[in-house]
């Protein structure tokens, strides 16, 4: 989910119930558009398989703003579909969607391996989650995205997701690789701090959260862990930046204790070299 600076939130519902025992189609995938301050429903739009296929699940949205101003309706969402490996993009101007699919988009056999806790297992799952930088020079963003399974990261520009029908080699040819964190760094989501330039990225192996200040060449060494905890982060799977709290809020699934807990951050340092964070707890029910 997404709320935009126009008090909007935006939802993507795969519009499945028991997603994880029996699962069970109950209405078309679609993208729902909220309006916070008068709690009703400004838009819905319910995918077709022109940009879904069967084994589609769509697991997070970011959305774009072309113009600052509320009134405009020149905004485009991008929803990865984790499991067919590829890039639903919708604009909310002329109410339609297409798909964008690439390599990179896909799993790497070489990252599917995971340990976590005392469990360990084989995992085959395609781009999952996305973020966007500021504006460019040009006036585009980069979308910054990455497999679950891999280690790598990558991006690309939304001129070429914003162009519905660009040519079949600028997209194969428009990601870019930007480097690699190393051994057992599977994420399975990320965000962006425009505020600092700095991704945070989930560590799903590692129980912990790190990041990657985009100004940096995208290494391990430049890509630290800093918040790690066995216990209360068991398979971090979300995180979000909270510009209302200067800080970032992570959800955890405990796979032992069978519990979901949101973990809150407050940023005490953050500049070019050092991160510190204290940390506050919530726990939900699973």
């Amino acid at each position: 989910m997404h709320i935009d600076n126009c008090d909007r939130l935006w939802v993507v519902d795969n519009g499945v119930a028991d997603m994880s025992t029996d699962v069970k189609q109950i209405s078309e995938p679609a993208i729902v558009v909220f309006d916070l301050n008068k709690n009703s429903v400004i838009r819905r739009f319910d995918m077709t398989g022109d940009v879904l296929r069967d084994s589609s699940v769509l697991t997070s949205l970011v959305v774009d703003f072309v113009d600052k101003s509320c009134d405009s309706d020149n905004v485009y969402a991008y929803i990865t579909d984790m499991g067919s490996n590829a890039i639903i993009v919708y604009s909310f101007k002329e109410n339609e969607a297409w798909r964008v699919e690439n390599h990179y988009f896909h799993f790497d056999p070489h990252a599917g391996v995971y340990k976590v806790g005392d469990i360990d297992f084989y995992g085959s799952d395609g781009i999952s989650s996305a973020a966007l930088s500021q504006v460019k020079n040009d006036g585009y963003r980069d979308l910054y995205l990455h497999p679950t399974s891999s280690t790598k990261q990558f991006k690309m520009s939304t001129k070429l997701l914003r162009h519905k029908d660009a040519p079949t080699e600028d997209i194969f040819n428009g990601v870019v690789v930007v480097g690699d964190k190393g051994p057992y760094s599977q994420a399975s989501a990320c965000d962006f701090d425009k505020k600092n330039n700095v991704l945070f990225f989930t560590e799903v192996c590692k129980n912990a959260i790190g990041c990657w200040n985009i100004d940096k060449p995208f290494t391990p060494e430049n890509t630290p862990t800093i918040i790690r905890d066995c216990n209360l982060l068991e398979f971090p799977n979300d995180v979000k930046d909270m510009p209302i709290s200067a800080a970032p809020a992570f959800l955890s699934s405990d796979f032992s204790a069978m519990r979901v807990l949101i973990i809150f951050t407050e940023v005490i340092c953050l500049d070019e070299e050092i991160l510190i964070f204290t940390s506050s707890y919530c726990l939900t029910s699973s």
